[in-house]
């Protein structure tokens, strides 16, 4: 994949700038895009989740953080890039998937937190319909990161592994401030 775009935002550039231990960000990113171009499978009215909203949102970064974005860690840059590419990627669902919500544990979990999900899972012979689906995967995606974080081999800087930490960043989109400001990410 041609990340030849993003490697023009400000805030890539300075990373590659202060890159001193040669991570290897191309490949951790790289994994991501392909995936997030599918996500519209699965919610064909959505607005886009795909790699033109991780570009949006790392050249959002970079305009909002301005002249401080050159303050950024090498370690932050990764944090933030990587994060960007990954925090929807619980939105790409295949059809077997699809056809098999009312399985996974968390499905449950959802039917006893909303009580009109579970009313309309009734309704429809507790079947799941397209709409009890959407609202289901969208409820769930930010958790579903893990799934694919489970699959990426290394996401090591130096010897400190960084997948339990950029999963915790990404899984964190999905919850609301008082129970972000109870975490301790």
């Amino acid at each position: 994949m041609d990340l030849s775009k993003f490697k023009a935002l400000p805030i890539w550039q300075h990373y590659e700038t202060i890159n001193r231990k040669g991570y290897a960000l191309d490949e951790l990113f790289s994994y991501a895009l392909p995936l997030l171009d599918q996500y519209y499978k699965a919610f064909p009215k959505y607005t886009l989740h795909n790699s033109e909203h991780v570009y949006n949102i790392l050249k959002l970064a970079g305009n909002l953080l301005g002249e401080h974005i050159n303050k950024l860690s090498e370690l932050e840059c990764i944090i933030i890039i990587l994060s960007a590419a990954y925090h929807d990627i619980g939105m790409v669902y295949s059809k077997q998937e699809l056809q098999n919500l009312d399985a996974e544990k968390e499905f449950n979990t959802f039917l006893q937190t909303y009580y009109s999900a579970r009313l309309m899972y009734i309704n429809n012979e507790n079947k799941v319909s397209l709409p009890l689906a959407e609202w289901y995967c969208r409820w769930n995606h930010a958790t579903r990161v893990w799934k694919y974080l489970d699959k990426v081999a290394k996401v090591n800087y130096g010897t400190v592994n960084l997948k339990n930490k950029l999963g915790q960043v990404c899984e964190s989109h999905g919850k609301g401030a008082l129970e972000l400001n109870n975490d301790h990410i």
